[in-house]
């Protein structure tokens, strides 16, 4: 009997700014980040109070 194993698919989407060849796509994608954040109403967490193992919820992960 053979492991049956689920598969997940990942999808990377690029981004540019047409003019500009040597734009930072780093850079771009925190702006747009930012732009959607505050369009929304979204504030960023900024690491205060956040640790890797810290959910958004409180709680903490459990350690390995």
């Amino acid at each position: 009997m053979g492991v049956r194993r689920v598969m997940g698919i990942e999808t990377e989407y690029g981004i540019s700014l047409p003019g500009a060849p040597h734009a930072n796509p780093m850079i771009l994608s925190g702006q747009v980040v930012t732009a959607y954040a505050a369009a929304n109403g979204v504030r960023a967490a900024r690491g205060r109070g956040t640790t890797p193992t810290k959910r958004r919820c409180g709680m903490r992960a459990a350690s390995r």
